[in-house]
């Protein structure tokens, strides 16, 4: 049987099973279900810094809904040690060395019936700017999406293209936003991609799927089965424009508000940063939200963790 990083590579993608236990996944379920709320406070699309809530009233729900949440590890210590546990750096280690960058970290929901709860087919280099984009860049990325519900053919699944990796970047979608409108059949053959290995990833709560920066994915809608909701991260080797990779001796853990790197020291300081809960946003949290128009944007910038965490 293939290892994770030997299927990764030849496949473009990877499911580990039982990723985590029963009790954590229902400790996070839990957890997203509160961060589910708090984007509802909101009368739309909201962001603080890199905190965003997409929060629409959906024309065919007919309510308002939260479709996606970006860096709710500013409000929830749950999620803030999740994100840097030793689960993920165990599976992580082996693809992309010890010294990783977290680049993305975002909580999607697809409420039962709305309308906007389809991906178009894209590949995440979509997303990156730059030499990102490039083909040597294959080995140093990888997205890492957590099932917090069952994940079925029924209520919209990922669907990815195996070895559509190896083709580059091929620029699908880049026409529009991914969530308007679905992927035709045409569209795939016309970068010789075939619909028919499209290849449906149904997993149980707690699995873990794992793809590549140049993997071909997408996902279809959630007609009206029970609520889906997954969590992903983007993570890549910290490689400096000056110096290149950094050397195992300086490797550092900064998941710090849109970035990321591993080691066991730094993750040992973690538990001295401190920051709110859902229930106790700091001051200057909770002024700016008060003062705060509704926004939208989606990115994050690199920041080293320390005692105190950066934000922009």
């Amino acid at each position: 049987m293939p290892s994770v990083s030997e299927e990764l590579k030849s496949e473009g993608y990877a499911v580990i099973r039982g990723f985590l236990s029963p009790a954590q996944t229902a400790e996070i379920a839990g957890e997203v279900d509160k961060i589910y709320q708090e984007g509802l406070k909101h009368h739309a699309t909201y962001r603080d810094r890199n905190l965003l809530f997409e929060v629409l009233d959906d024309p065919k729900a007919r309510r308002r809904v939260v479709l996606q949440a970006h860096w709710t590890a500013w409000i929830s210590p749950l999620m803030e040690r999740m994100r840097r546990s030793e689960e993920y750096f165990k599976v992580l280690e082996p693809l992309l060395g010890s010294d990783i960058k977290q680049i993305s970290h975002q909580i999607h929901w697809k409420p039962p019936g709305a309308k906007y709860t389809f991906y178009r087919f894209h590949q995440d280099a979509r997303f990156r700017e730059g030499k990102l984009k490039e083909f040597d860049h294959l080995d140093s990325t990888v997205t890492a999406g957590l099932a917090i519900d069952p994940q079925t053919k029924e209520n919209g699944a990922l669907r990815v293209i195996p070895k559509s990796h190896r083709r580059g970047y091929l620029g699908l979608s880049d026409d529009g936003p991914i969530m308007v409108g679905q992927t035709q059949d045409e569209e795939l053959r016309r970068v010789d991609l075939d619909p028919s290995a499209i290849v449906t990833c149904e997993m149980e709560p707690g699995d873990l799927l794992l793809w590549t920066l140049f993997t071909v994915h997408g996902s279809a809608p959630n007609p009206h089965y029970a609520s889906t909701i997954g969590c992903g991260n983007g993570r890549g080797r910290f490689i400096s424009r000056k110096t290149g990779p950094r050397k195992r001796a300086a490797a550092r853990f900064d998941c710090g508000r849109g970035s990321g790197r591993f080691s066991r020291r730094e993750r040992a300081a973690t538990k001295r940063i401190g920051h709110a809960g859902l229930n106790s946003l700091t001051p200057a949290l909770a002024a700016a939200r008060r003062k705060s128009s509704s926004r939208l944007a989606i990115g994050a910038a690199s920041r080293i963790a320390s005692s105190k965490y950066d934000a922009s």
